[in-house]
């Protein structure tokens, strides 16, 4: 008698021990992007900060250069030339000298042209300091007929000495410019570059102005005007032609000085005309 066998095989079996569940792998690019961000936090508030101290060291810089510039016209408005002298910039004096009469101390804040109005301090504005060079801008008024006030905005400049004194010296040249000439048949004019904007229409309108006068009177001199806006308020005793810079004397800041200042300049070319026909 046969025995039969019968195998079963079926997924009954000894328990298996439970997996444990995987976690994602965070992404590198993760990992460097917050790394890179508070680094990049850390750095922004450094760099906020030292930005802020020296903004505010840079203030306190300014205020005293526009003080100095306060104290020294409040010197020549009230005449008081040691006061004056001792603002001054004994290793670059192209500064104007005062007089011994501490009441003729006022001319040297000279009009911004030859028979303009003389026109007073108004304030002190906009101090710029690089390192140990500084410059102010001084707004002077002159008050017309109906109540109106001309504006001129000029430029001082001033350094500091290694006493870390604010001393008034001589004009930076690179603020100032190269020099730029107009040439014309009648008028030539040069002025710096920084003044460019005020001497090529003038110019334009001079030049005009010298060709209809000379029309008139049948001029005898061909030989052109020459005006230089370039003196720097060092040179003692101008020649004839040679006016102070705008920029240095106050540039027109506003319509009215605008058309005060080409008045008086149309003035003064037809008053050289006359004495040079004259001649």
């Amino acid at each position: 008698m046969a025995v039969e066998l019968e195998w079963r095989f079926d997924d009954e079996g000894p328990d298996r021990a439970p997996q444990r569940e995987q976690r994602p792998r965070r992404a590198r690019w993760r990992v460097w992007l917050g790394l890179s961000a508070a680094v990049a936090l850390v750095v922004g508030v450094g760099g906020t900060t030292w930005w802020r101290a020296r903004r505010e060291a840079l203030v306190t810089v300014e205020a005293e250069v526009r003080a100095v510039a306060q104290l020294e016209l409040r010197a020549l408005a009230e005449g008081d030339a040691d006061l004056y002298r001792s603002l001054q910039d004994d290793a670059a004096p192209t500064w104007r000298e005062p007089p011994e009469a501490p009441a003729a101390l006022e001319p040297l804040l000279l009009p911004p042209l030859p028979g303009l109005a003389t026109t007073a301090a108004l304030s002190v504005e906009n101090a710029r300091v690089v390192g140990d060079a500084a410059r102010v801008e001084v707004v002077r008024a002159a008050g017309l007929p109906g109540g109106e006030q001309a504006r001129f905005r000029a430029v001082r400049f001033y350094r500091r000495d290694d006493d870390g004194r604010w001393l008034h010296t001589s004009v930076d040249r690179d603020y100032a410019g190269h020099t730029i000439i107009f040439v014309g048949e009648r008028v030539v004019i040069s002025s710096f570059a920084t003044d460019a904007g005020w001497a090529k229409p003038a110019a334009y309108d001079l030049e005009a102005l010298a060709v209809q006068f000379c029309k008139r009177a049948s001029c005898q001199q061909r030989a052109p005007v020459t005006l230089a806006f370039t003196d720097t308020l060092g040179t003692a005793g101008r020649p004839e032609g040679i006016l102070p810079a705008p920029f240095l004397v106050g540039a027109p800041d506003n319509e009215a000085a605008q058309e005060m200042w080409t008045e008086a300049l149309r003035a003064l070319l037809v008053d050289y005309l006359i004495r040079r026909e004259a001649r």
